[in-house]
């Protein structure tokens, strides 16, 4: 079991350095006003997702060899804290308290925008 879960880690790891690598971000989820520009919470949370939480939960946040987070049915403080936690599979402490808690906000407020 032990070898496994370090066989596990190491394709995690493998997975996000060559997502990192490509140069993979989110796109098209953050919210613009009239002239193109992103807002203040995308253009501080994408880049931390970019490099914390891209390589398991895909691109478009849907997914990819862990669950995606949108409408998951958590609360805020749910998310908070498994983002910073960790729970299952995913370790804790990844990012920061106030990292973790700008990520959910930007989930939440993506959610919204889809659900409009």
């Amino acid at each position: 079991m032990e070898k496994q879960k370090k066989i596990f880690g190491l394709l995690l790891f493998v997975a996000l350095t060559v997502m990192i690598l490509m140069g993979c971000e989110v796109s098209g989820n953050g919210q613009s006003d009239s002239r193109g520009e992103v807002d203040e919470l995308t253009s501080i949370a994408q880049p931390l997702y970019n490099r914390s939480c891209i390589g398991c939960h895909g691109t478009d946040l849907n997914g990819a060899s862990a669950p995606g987070l949108l409408n998951t049915g958590l609360s805020r403080q749910e998310f908070i804290d498994f983002t910073y936690e960790g729970v299952g599979l995913m370790p804790g402490k990844l990012v920061s308290l106030e990292d973790a808690e700008i990520i959910t906000d930007w989930i939440i407020q993506m959610e919204e925008n889809m659900n409009k």
